[in-house]
């Protein structure tokens, strides 16, 4: 993720099969339009590709294409993470963390 300037506001999505749904997508758009966000989208860990409801790739450009907003020309700032055995704990670990330089 870019480096998030002071007025970047800065949103954590935890989700699994959400992460998909529009109703959750229009709230990333809509959220992009109102003030310049950085979105870090968090997905839970599963021992099997199988458990899996899709990939973090997948679901990053679910993510990615909402937050250009509904004409698709907002710039973006999307991360993506895999959470760890226990959810609780891979929250705190995401908030505690200062913006990435990765994505």
């Amino acid at each position: 993720m870019a480096s998030a300037s002071a007025a970047t506001h800065r949103t954590l999505v935890v989700a699994n099969r959400t992460a998909g749904t529009p109703l959750l997508l229009q709230e990333v758009g809509r959220r992009a339009v109102l003030e310049p966000t950085a979105f870090v989208l968090l997905i839970p860990d599963v021992s099997s590709k199988k458990a899996a409801d899709w990939t973090l790739s997948e679901a990053l450009k679910s993510l990615r294409r909402a937050a250009r907003g509904p004409t698709g020309h907002l710039a973006i700032d999307v991360e993506g993470l895999v959470g760890g055995a226990d959810p609780f704990e891979s929250i705190e670990r995401t908030l505690a963390e200062p913006a990435s330089t990765t994505s």
